[in-house]
């Protein structure tokens, strides 16, 4: 099973030309979030952020600011998904086509003029890109992937006071998504790119990024990404001042999101002495971060395969130095302690630590070396850590992530695809794969069955479920120790490509939460998504053979509070499910032969917790044809 996290990536790059959907809140979103240049996540003044400071409880779990750290992803990582869902489904999936012409008088309120005759333009560009650029000007955002095994270069533009989303593969037309518009997001000013795509990929690396579009800050390393750090690599996912984001693996860029909309006041998070590296072994390398500590002393040095987090590949290492400085050697049982973290996302204290944690200062950075014995095992590591706060004119944050074990991928080198040749006045011919309604659910009747009852399941909550003014309510609550999962289907057969959406409003609990459930025949396998709308986290929950299993649990997203709408989205490509809140990407899960015969809704009740209810509708599925 393969699970990733991701957050804040632009909703399509779906396989098809247009898809005429009415996603009018994602529309709205795009175009008012970019009106005022603020972020949709990270600000100092939000829920994510200000939490209390130093101790937040998820469920009977507490996870202070330094675990926060860790775990808060992503403002787009969540591209991940979704680009690899570009690489492989696109690839395999789309023909050549051509593009449509878009009229001049679209032009875009308030954007600078742009010269597509201008000279060289025609020789860093396709002749397909061209053809968008002489008719609609660059885009206001751009999404830029690396195929880890093909090396293809993988483009999303997006035009969002157009409603479009264009795809590329090596600079040949891939289709793309328009959604339509509202009034709210028409003639709106748009930010402007300092960076274009074709001169980020004239030398992309993220050296080159960090220059062209400013200061740089670590966000998390819990990061997987199939063909890319398959091994010992350490994916890094990093916040841009200017705009969007990117994910390195080891020295090499992965991915780009350039969003000046999306730009960040990244001096309001300098934390001193936070710091990012790789420490090596014999066989082996972990990811470090060294961050200041809230408790149990003074700074946390966490060590893990692939990266902080990323504790499904094997046993990390969280060692809490005391003191008042940092240039110095810790003695393991004097001013250093040991924290075992476990491949179950536990900690626990080392049953036996002894040695040393030696850190010396190197110009911006710090050399480190650990020689210790923890619980029997022999740890010798020794490496780089530069700062988190990657600025141009700081090269220790690239001799951190350095190494030549990561995958090198040089686009400029690489042999193009064939380029069609098209010009503005062709018209795109339909696409065979276009998104089409097949089911909609709007909750003005029960035509299609959906359990009206109440009472109590297995006398642990109490339920009770209704139609009532066009909504789907759900009432739960919980009458014993423990949680329950209460579950309202109906029989529905969905196909291996499917979208499906419904939008959800809860009241009540803090720790409850509402979602989307798939189910095959029996009820033997099934995925929940689960939001909670009180504490802004959701949790991606699957059952099968061999009981429950938690791949995505108790994460931070940006939901909306109680009382107001959230849209909850799947989108299933064979094996792969990808997940999103609000039209931004938070995860996805890989289930291999799961037949979805059953489609609903659900609540989690918690022992000791307020009653929760959830009003859900406009339940929509569409599919491929």
């Amino acid at each position: 099973m393969d699970i990733w996290q991701g957050k804040n990536t632009p909703a399509g790059m779906q396989d098809a030309k247009k898809v005429f959907r009415d996603e009018h809140e994602h529309a709205k979103q795009s175009a008012e979030s970019r009106q005022g240049l603020k972020p949709e996540a990270f600000s100092p003044g939000s829920d994510t952020v200000n939490k209390n400071p130093l101790l937040v409880k998820l469920a009977g779990k507490k996870f202070s600011k330094k675990n926060l750290i860790l775990i808060f992803s992503i403002a787009g990582c969540a591209l991940i998904a979704v680009i690899i869902l570009l690489s492989v489904f696109l690839t395999r999936s789309c023909s050549k086509s051509n593009i449509t012409s878009y009229s001049a008088d679209t032009a875009i309120a308030g954007t600078a003029y742009f010269d597509a005759m201008a000279p060289g333009l025609a020789e860093v560009v396709s002749s397909d890109q061209l053809a968008i650029l002489s008719v609609d000007g660059p885009p206001q955002a751009y999404t830029i992937y690396i195929d880890p095994v093909t090396g293809s270069v993988i483009e999303q533009w997006s035009y969002f006071i157009l409603g479009r989303e264009i795809n590329f593969i090596d600079g040949v037309y891939k289709g793309g998504m328009e959604v339509p518009l509202t009034e709210s997001a028409s003639g709106l000013p748009v930010p402007q790119l300092t960076v274009y795509p074709w001169e980020i990929l004239n030398n992309f690396s993220a050296e080159a990024v960090v220059n062209k579009t400013g200061t740089a800050l670590f966000n998390t390393s819990a990061l997987v990404l199939p063909g890319w750090n398959d091994n010992f690599e350490v994916a890094r996912l990093w916040l841009l001042s200017g705009g969007g984001n990117m994910v390195t693996v080891d020295s090499s860029l992965a991915m780009l999101n350039i969003d000046p909309g999306k730009a960040l006041d990244l001096d309001q998070f300098a934390i001193d002495d936070f710091l990012v590296g790789t420490l090596k072994g014999d066989n082996n390398q972990l990811g470090a971060i060294l961050s200041p500590s809230g408790y149990n002393g003074s700074y946390q040095l966490s060590l893990s395969p692939r990266g902080q987090g990323s504790t499904e590949d094997g046993t990390g290492f969280i060692f809490d130095l005391e003191g008042t400085g940092i240039e110095k050697k810790f003695v393991i049982g004097n001013d250093a302690k040991v924290i075992i973290s476990g491949i179950d996302g536990s900690e626990n204290p080392a049953g036996e630590a002894i040695g040393t944690v030696d850190m010396k200062k190197n110009g911006n950075g710090y050399d480190i070396f650990i020689n210790a014995v923890i619980n029997g095992q022999d740890i010798f590591l020794e490496g780089f850590m530069g700062s988190a706060v990657w600025r141009s004119n700081d090269n220790s944050t690239f001799k951190a992530i350095g190494n030549d074990s990561a995958l090198t991928v040089n686009p400029e080198d690489k042999i193009p695809a064939e380029i069609v040749e098209n010009t503005v006045e062709e018209t795109a011919e339909p696409s065979e794969t276009e998104w089409v309604p097949v089911w909609t659910e709007a909750f003005e009747s029960n035509e299609n069955g959906w359990p009206v009852s109440y009472g109590e399941q297995g006398k642990s909550a109490y339920f009770q479920s209704d139609i009532f003014e066009g909504q789907y309510l759900v009432y739960g609550q919980q009458k014993k120790e423990g949680n329950t999962i209460i579950k309202r289907l109906i029989p529905l057969d969905l196909e291996m490509v499917f979208t499906a959406s419904i939008e959800v409003v809860q009241e009540g609990s803090e720790f409850s939460g509402g979602g989307l459930i798939f189910s095959d025949k029996n009820e033997a396998n099934e995925i929940y998504f689960i939001v909670s709308a009180t504490n802004g986290i959701f949790r991606l929950i699957q059952k099968d053979s061999n009981g429950y299993s938690y791949p995505l649990d108790y994460r931070v997203s940006s939901i909306n509070p109680p009382g107001q709408v959230n849209i909850l989205s799947v989108k299933r490509f064979g094996p792969l499910f990808y997940f999103y809140i609000n039209s931004e990407l938070v995860g996805g899960l890989e289930v291999e032969n799961l037949v979805i015969d059953n489609i609903g809704v659900g609540l989690i009740t918690y022992w000791e917790e307020e009653p929760i209810t959830c009003y859900f509708d406009n339940l929509e599925i569409y599919g491929i044809q």
